[in-house]
């Protein structure tokens, strides 16, 4: 039976984290420089009482989700 602490990485995982961490760091840079050079936009109103600054955090909290998700399903290997 092989050791699985030493089995090789596979190439397509370490792209998978840098496009991970590329995307949600992006979308947490770009929320926050959003917040700090225009604030009143922030608060302008989407819809209802939904405003610009809930809806951001929202789609990057999905985004991370997502991501996250295809993260793990391409480490997954199946059993033989």
């Amino acid at each position: 039976m092989p050791n699985p602490l030493t089995r090789r990485q596979r190439s397509g995982r370490a792209s998978s984290t840098a496009r991970f961490i590329l995307l949600n760091g992006c979308l947490f840079l770009g929320g926050l420089t959003l917040s700090a050079l225009n604030p009143p936009w922030l608060r302008s109103q989407i819809f209802g009482e939904i405003t610009v600054s809930l809806a951001l955090p929202l789609v990057q909290g999905t985004l991370l989700v997502w991501t996250a998700v295809r993260y793990d399903n391409s480490g997954s290997e199946k059993a033989d």
